[in-house]
């Protein structure tokens, strides 16, 4: 009866370089530079702190850790802590007078579920709140403002950003960031919150499809422990469809408001 946490990835690149970073592990460092293309030329990053996630700040050249260590060589996790590194300098992360790294504590929440990049910012997540992420330059670096309470992400992955609106699902709602957030209006909420596994919510993943203007969340759907369902957001027309994942070999689509079953 112990549930542990899965196993997340997340990848992000740095330059022409590939960083990727395990749950509760170390960053690590593949250079494509090199000639001989094998998982030999992956490194970590043992100055790092362990971390749940992390993103590549684009327009200041820093590494963002979310749910960091509070050193390199201690493994506990401290699920609130936003930690980062010097400026184009992902080996450096020990704070000093001469360089840009640094950390803060988020408040709202019991840890970072997950964070995307956006117009100009970084959108933070806990399972309680919504925070962004600004960069202000010497001596805090980073500005962090709390824009949202009760709006927490579900998952790690279940949250996209369209030319600087940010859209996510939360543990009973869907919500978007244009500058507030919004609780956005489902007309299925309910059939898909009823049936939906919290037990593997971490496993929800967002998507876009920017040809039909839609985004769309899988999610595990009944006592599936994979994502078996899925529910999109056509964000132009405000429409929601939802479907089962290839039962018996297809993929079953409904629509709202009037179902229909448009597999055949």
């Amino acid at each position: 009866d112990i549930v542990f946490q899965g196993a997340q990835w997340k990848l992000d690149t740095y330059g022409e370089d590939l960083l990727a970073l395990r749950r509760k592990s170390k960053i690590a460092y593949l250079d494509v530079s090199e000639n001989n293309y094998t998982l030999s030329r992956t490194s970590i990053v043992e100055t790092a702190p362990y971390a749940n996630s992390f993103i590549v700040s684009p327009n200041d050249g820093h590494v963002i850790c979310y749910g960091a260590s509070t050193t390199a060589t201690d493994s506990n996790i401290v699920p609130l802590r936003v930690a980062w590194s010097d400026q184009n300098n992902f080996r450096v992360w020990q704070p000093t007078a001469t360089n840009t790294a640094g950390s803060v504590n988020l408040t709202e929440g019991s840890r970072i579920i997950g964070a995307i990049r956006s117009r100009n910012t970084i959108n933070i997540w806990t399972d309680k709140a919504m925070y962004i992420q600004e960069f202000v330059g010497t001596p805090f670096i980073f500005r962090f403002t709390q824009v949202g309470s009760n709006c927490g992400m579900i998952g790690p992955h279940a949250a996209v950003d369209i030319d600087g609106v940010s859209y996510w699902m939360g543990d009973n709602n869907f919500y978007m960031y244009d500058g507030r957030v919004n609780t956005m209006p489902c007309t299925i909420r309910r059939h898909l919150f009823d049936s939906f596994n919290m037990v593997q919510k971490d496993k929800v993943y967002a998507g876009i499809n920017s040809e039909f203007k839609e985004i769309i969340w899988l999610y595990p759907r009944g006592d599936s422990l994979e994502p078996n369902a899925y529910v999109i957001y056509n964000y132009e027309e405000q429409t929601w469809v939802y479907g089962k994942l290839f039962e018996n070999g297809i993929t079953t689509t409904f629509t709202d408001p009037e179902a229909v079953d448009v597999s055949n």
